[in-house]
């Protein structure tokens, strides 16, 4: 929208008012949209060496979001981008009342200005009056990490309100105080103030932002880049660009997106090398320390989670960082993606060939099927044959995706292989499960167990499922009829979702499963059970086995 420029104001952030005072049409006014440096014509290195004039302005982009405060009728207003919290009685504006129990940011904002008045005598009315009589909108960013974390860290004495920005309140066209009278506001009311420095021509600029691109950090702090102010040589007007550093700050975002997935019990397919490591070491430390996580979805743990993983994988230096967000994985292209669809098949293993005196190497067995099918008679008669080396943990049995997946490492304590029962029915399930074990048991071997739900019985597995739920009743913990009356419906959703095992060489299934055996839907538990035995090498007791499945 922005970016073509067919709007009557490309300010960003404007507030009007309904019933304008005297000649005050704008109660709010923010920056004009300004775009990163070759991210549009009008911010390519030889456009603004062409079409721009110093001096320069360039001061250090703070990480947070932004709040825009004014004064109207003797009171302060306060707003974020989208929502106001001004009182009522002086703009006639109705307050966005935010989430239920939840602080906005505009409320946090406002908390903020009244700590940094105080720190130099001064009230709300000495601030709206100063804002009001010079018809301004004060632009500040508000850092504060106990409220909200984004990707720079803000120590206790660095947050608060930083003020960087003092706009006329008019439309067009941007009127924007300098770096120096904005310093001078910050101290005077005691806001924090954004580091800058002024450059002469834009050759000084590139070279200042080049020499802190390689270290991450200007006057020894960690900067995500710089926001440029300049004048247009076509308009005589404010001119305005960033230069954002897009790493390593790109990859500590895809950290965050990969555990928020995680938390969801989604996976994501990750841009960087490091982050597969980050992925393996944030499922186990989900099921290890859970409490890491407690307050991630509100955005909060997020910089200690990442410093804890680059603290004990020993990535501390910021060139060591800078240089692991430069391996990235490749993008697959069409071209790469038709040619998997017409890889050849894999052939599965259908016995690990272990040793029979190899009574150490740990075995994950991944069943693989919809409700009702058998999957928890196989592992419970696997358990009664193998008990001093068979482990089964059931995901009915706990309330919470950590704790089944917990209960599964915790088997492998004191049990050689452990069936993890769930329907595992998505690949996103087995990759989970693959990806923890891995990380655990690296040497590990992986059986998957899979119910042929979509082969040559297809038509009759829903059916199937449906009458078995039917007849065992309510003794099932969650699927049962009067528990869940549509369970029709529910095992028709398993069905359609279901995802057989990707055969195709180079597929995620082909390089996790070291064994793979079918299960045909008809078949009895007795010949389930010899093939999963078949593949550990185990011998049965087939008398036993016998007399527990009559």
């Amino acid at each position: 929208m922005y970016r073509k420029a067919a709007l009557p104001t490309m300010a960003r952030g404007l507030f009007a008012l309904n019933d304008p005072v005297g000649d005050r049409l704008i109660l709010l006014r923010g920056y004009d949209k300004f775009f990163n440096l070759n991210e549009t014509e009008t911010t390519s290195p030889q456009y603004l060496q062409d079409h721009t004039r110093g001096p320069y302005e360039m001061s250090v982009k703070e990480n947070g979001c932004i709040i825009f405060i004014t004064g109207f009728k003797g009171a302060l207003v306060v707003s974020s981008k989208h929502s106001l919290n001004a009182p009522l009685a002086s703009t006639g504006l109705v307050p966005d009342p935010g989430v239920e129990g939840k602080v906005s940011h505009a409320q946090k904002g406002e908390e903020w200005v009244d700590v940094h008045l105080a720190s130099t005598k001064n009230t709300r009315a000495d601030l709206a009056d100063f804002l009001e009589s010079n018809n301004v909108t004060a632009v500040f960013e508000l850092a504060d990490d106990d409220f909200e974390e984004h990707i720079l860290e803000y120590p206790p004495g660095k947050r608060g309100l930083y003020l960087h920005g003092i706009n006329k309140n008019q439309c067009v066209p941007l009127e924007t105080w300098d770096s120096v009278r904005v310093a001078e506001v910050a101290s005077q009311f005691g806001f924090l103030t954004v580091e800058y420095e002024v450059k002469n021509t834009f050759e000084d600029v590139m070279t200042l932002a080049n020499e802190c691109r390689q270290t991450g950090s200007y006057k020894n702090k960690p900067v995500e880049g710089f926001v440029v102010r300049c004048t247009s040589t076509d308009t005589g007007v404010t001119h305005m660009f960033k230069i954002k550093y897009d790493e390593p700050y790109l990859m500590f975002r895809e950290w965050r997106e990969i555990t928020n997935a995680l938390l969801n019990g989604r996976s994501m397919t990750p841009r960087y090398r490091l982050s597969e490591t980050y992925t393996s070491w944030c499922e186990k430390k989900l099921i290890t320390h859970p409490d890491l996580f407690d307050q991630f979805k509100h955005n909060k743990g997020i910089i200690a989670v990442r410093n804890l993983f680059l603290l004990e994988h020993d990535i501390q230096q910021f060139s060591h960082i800078l240089a692991e967000s430069s391996n990235t994985i490749s993008t697959p292209t069409p071209s790469t993606n038709k040619s998997l669809d017409d890889a050849p098949l894999v052939t599965f293993p259908t016995t690990l060939s272990l040793s029979i005196e190899d009574t150490t190497t740990k075995v994950l067995i991944i069943p693989m099927a919809i409700p009702a099918l058998g999957k928890t008679t196989l592992g419970s008669s696997l358990m009664s044959q193998f008990y001093n080396r068979f482990g089964h943990t059931q995901s009915d049995a706990h309330k919470k995706k950590t704790g089944f997946l917990k209960g599964v490492m915790l088997q492998f304590e004191k049990k050689q292989a452990v069936y993890a029962d769930r329907n595992n029915h998505l690949d996103i399930h087995r990759t989970e499960l693959c990806k923890m074990f891995r990380a655990e048991y690296p040497d590990g071997k992986i059986v998957g167990v899979e119910w042929d739900v979509k082969g040559p019985l297809r038509n009759t597995a829903v059916g199937m499922s449906v009458q078995r739920i039917e007849e065992r009743g309510e003794s099932h913990q969650t699927l049962t009829p009067k528990k869940v009356p549509d369970y029709a419906r529910v095992s028709g959703g398993f069905f359609k979702e279901f995802m057989p095992v990707d055969r195709r060489v180079g597929s995620t299934d082909s390089k996790v499963f070291d064994a793979l055996v079918v299960v045909s839907l008809d078949s009895s538990t007795v010949e389930r059970v010899r093939l999963v035995a078949g593949v550990l090498g185990w011998e049965l007791d087939e008398e036993k086995l016998n007399r527990r499945n009559q």
